[in-house]
Formats: C-alpha cells, structure tokens, sequence
C-alpha cells in the first residue's frame, strides 16, 4: 500500500498536528463557512489519529 509516511507512528503525529492547527485557524479566523469546515475536520482528524493505533502523538 502507498503512503508518504513510512509508518503508523508517523501518520497519528501529523494527524495530532493536524487537529492543533485546524483548532488555532478555527479561532483565529472570521468567516464562519471556513471557521464551521476547520471545525467539522477536527474530529476526524482525531479519529484518524486513533484508527493509525499510536500513541506517540498523546506522549509527546
């Protein structure tokens, strides 16, 4: 299977990242259609974290 990221450890990291990010956009931003998608795509970036089954993302 193709993936940029050589393994699970990796994937769950950026998708941590992914869900800080998208928070600090969502409450810095003013347009409420953008601010509702960033915030509509923090949950599932969570739950892509969890399916990759790491847990370097809650340890670091």
């Amino acid at each position: 299977m193709f993936s940029f990221y050589i393994d699970a450890g990796q994937y769950g990291a950026s998708m941590a990242i992914f869900v800080v990010v998208a928070l600090i956009l969502a409450i810095g931003l003013k347009n409420t259609k953008t601010r509702l998608m960033l915030l509509g795509s923090v949950p599932l970036f969570g739950i892509a974290m969890l399916i990759s089954g790491t847990r370097g993302a809650f340890s670091h």
